[in-house]
């Protein structure tokens, strides 16, 4: 029996803190007990809480009606005829309503706070991580971790890594390129050398593809990277130095909206900062006016990148991989690859060095 009473409290329990004290109980004619609610919501109790004669039912029939304010006894349950219907005084019923719902809001502004703790602990981590990355970057460069100028003789000399003005971090971003300055770039024909993000649909990788979508695509994108790029340069890719990245771009994100990285992608795309002409149409829409696209992109960024080595890749990817690939997009000259990489949250630790690939790749070269 005690279980049943401690099951039966739960039942009433799990009730009142969803919709307040029970005003009314109608003993109906035929059907089940139903209940009314101080906040206008009707239930019915479940079968085994009985009245009318003695035994378990009723007893915990009258257990329920004790634990939500009623005042009965086991033989007023026992007496209890259908068509009756139990009242609890209106006024005690306000003010218990009005206490569940100060009780309700209080715990709403508890969660909206710890949520607000909770986020703001998140970009607090995100920010400290990725300040981490650019002065790790910086120390592989070596250039003051705090602004990422160069140190000079004496400061190499003396073993130094900050400059002794440099007391906090700095972002080394040059302003960031508005519309006039893309447009600008795009009138130049685009020649110069700039960073560039070639996109891949995560969801829909080739059938025939043996490999994870981030190996497969960083694998097809230099070959046709190394194959074309003498051809296009007049030079051997082993005469100059690639830096690169990679990464999912994210719609969603448990640590909040700043690792949102598609989204600030569609920002970037919106504000007319880069060039997005080579973008399938429609992913370019979505971005763009931040709707789903129903899939994680991933994304290769190489820095610097001649616009027509970029030309010549792009059409080859999408002859190649219609349905998988996405498209191109490039930076203003003027945008830094180490801020932008560290904006959309894409590792820095890859390089392509003499022919070489060096770091974190997860595809091979030809």
């Amino acid at each position: 029996m005690d279980a049943d009473l401690e099951a039966v409290q739960k039942y009433a329990r799990i009730a009142m803190d969803e919709h307040g004290p029970v005003a009314e109980v109608n003993l109906k004619e035929a059907g089940p007990v139903e209940v009314l609610f101080a906040d206008g919501f009707r239930d019915t109790l479940i079968d085994q809480l009985r009245f009318g004669y003695p035994g378990t039912g009723s007893d915990l029939f009258g257990f329920w009606l004790r634990c939500n304010g009623f005042k009965v006894t086991s033989d007023d349950v026992y007496q209890m005829k259908p068509g009756m219907v139990l009242t609890r005084p209106r006024e005690v019923v306000d003010q218990e309503f009005r206490a569940f719902q100060k009780h309700k809001r209080e715990a709403k502004e508890r969660e909206e706070e710890e949520r607000r703790r909770e986020e703001e602990e998140n970009r607090r981590i995100e920010e400290s991580e990725r300040r981490r990355r650019i002065m790790e970057e910086r120390g592989n460069r070596r250039v003051c971790l705090m602004c990422g100028q160069r140190l000079g003789f004496m400061n190499r000399l003396l073993g130094r890594d900050i400059h002794s003005d440099c007391p906090s971090f700095k972002e080394s971003v040059a302003p960031r390129a508005g519309p006039e300055a893309a447009n600008n770039d795009r009138k130049a024909g685009g020649t110069a050398a700039a960073m560039v993000l070639f996109l891949f649909n995560s969801d829909n990788p080739p059938a025939d593809a043996e490999t994870s979508y981030g190996t497969f695509s960083e694998t097809r994108l230099l070959k046709h990277l190394f194959g074309t790029w003498k051809q296009d340069t007049g030079q051997n890719i082993d005469k100059t130095e690639l830096k690169a990245c990679h990464g999912d771009l994210f719609e969603t994100h448990p640590l909040g909206e700043n690792a949102c990285t598609l989204r600030k992608l569609g920002k970037m795309m919106r504000d007319d900062t880069l060039d997005a002409s080579r973008l399938r149409p429609e992913f370019d829409g979505a971005v763009r006016k931040g709707k789903s696209v129903g899939f994680i992109p991933w994304v290769v960024g190489l820095f610097p990148a001649p616009d027509s080595v970029v030309r010549s890749v792009h059409d080859a990817l999408k002859a190649e991989l219609p349905e998988f690939y996405l498209g191109v997009v490039t930076l203003p000259t003027s945008c830094q690859f180490e801020a932008t990489a560290s904006h959309l949250a894409l590792p820095q630790t890859m390089r392509i060095r003499k022919g070489q690939l060096v770091g974190d790749w997860q595809g091979k070269a030809p």
